[in-house]
């Protein structure tokens, strides 16, 4: 527990690297925290996506290649054929993987809901209020979405949540997971009451992994530094 992170861990168990030690550790953990749990279980399905439709396209070249060999002359080098197809195979897969880990993409798969998870007051007034502030997330219009979620303040616990938690995911789309953002996550983490608390954790957790900051920081670091060259 105090040489690696959470993340470290489950990095490394993705990856079958992980030490029988920590993997002991690890699966104790899920087993009293059904939020680690949830956590392993969601990289791991986005893990098996990945590679599932990696290997399909492999596949599908494969065959296509075949086809082609039996038809030329030999004219060709086989190896680049090989090369260009690898290259434009890995360029997809991370150009996926960076759109999967955009933090628009990120927040827009957490938006919860109202009608199944909150139950809020039934003036119309408030009711019109937080129908255009979830229509306004909806379609990405994520400044309007503040504002109109800022205004919505109730005694309700669950309900106010529900709202600072949208709040969060709005400025998250908008400004990306920045210092004074994990800040405010964290805060609300420790007092939001389920499923918001966990989900927030989760969210704390995935920042803070290789996979969010290879696929997507690094990339967006390189595609910067090439944007003046290409202007």
């Amino acid at each position: 527990m105090e040489e690696h992170t959470l993340p470290y861990w489950i990095d490394q168990y993705l990856l079958g690297t992980i030490s029988p030690e920590d993997r002991k550790q690890l699966e104790e953990l899920m087993a009293v925290d059904p939020s680690v749990a949830e956590l392993v279980n969601d990289s791991k399905e986005a893990y098996k996506a990945l590679i599932h439709a990696r290997h399909k396209q492999l596949r599908e070249k494969l065959r296509e290649l075949d086809k082609d060999d039996m038809k030329q002359s030999g004219f060709a080098p086989k190896w680049f054929g090989w090369f260009a197809f690898f290259i434009l195979l890995m360029s997809l897969y991370v150009y996926m993987a960076f759109f999967y880990f955009n933090p628009s993409a990120i927040a827009s798969r957490n938006f919860i809901h109202p009608d199944v998870n909150v139950s809020y007051p039934t003036r119309p007034q408030f009711q019109e209020t937080l129908d255009d502030a979830n229509e306004a997330f909806l379609t990405k219009d994520y400044q309007t979405a503040i504002v109109l979620f800022e205004s919505l303040t109730t005694p309700d616990s669950i309900q106010n949540a529900y709202t600072r938690w949208h709040i969060l995911l709005a400025q998250l789309a908008l400004e990306g997971p920045t210092s004074n953002w994990k800040v405010g996550m964290e805060i609300f983490s420790r007092e939001a009451p389920e499923p918001f608390a966990s989900r927030a954790g989760q969210l704390t957790t995935l920042f803070d992994s290789w996979t969010y900051k290879f696929f997507y920081v690094r990339m967006r670091d390189n595609l910067s530094a090439i944007k003046p060259k290409l202007i």
